[in-house]
């Protein structure tokens, strides 16, 4: 599989979870606010992604600092770039899904009534 279907697969993955988080805390939590719903609802699927690339990132710093010899040719600059595509993914993957939470919760959240005197 291609680096491309990969990404699709994840975001069509993180769509469908996100949809699902999102209209669960407007069903239960109808008092939440969008942006709330929208942070809740995107953010588990992007995390998962995100933290290893993290991880990527700073093992291959700490492997270019303390040990240098152990890289070889250009293995630490792999797992820096890898790293960096990750999170570039998990940011995308996030914006995304919190644009749909956003548009699931305002079509599914009331708006409060305004009292007239």
């Amino acid at each position: 599989m291609s680096d491309v279907t990969i990404f699709l697969a994840i975001t069509l993955i993180a769509l469908a979870f996100t949809t699902a988080i999102a209209l669960l805390a407007t069903r239960y939590r109808p008092n939440w606010t969008k942006g709330k719903i929208a942070v809740v609802a995107a953010m588990p699927i992007p995390s998962l992604l995100f933290l290893p690339s993290i991880f990527l990132i700073l093992r291959s710093k700490a492997f270019e600092y303390f040990n240098p010899e152990a890289c070889g040719l250009d293995g630490c600059g792999l797992d820096m770039a890898l790293g960096i595509i990750g999170t570039l993914s998990a940011l995308a993957i996030f914006g995304v899904t919190a644009l749909l939470a956003v548009l699931i919760a305002r079509s599914h959240v009331s708006r409060p009534r305004s009292e007239s005197v």
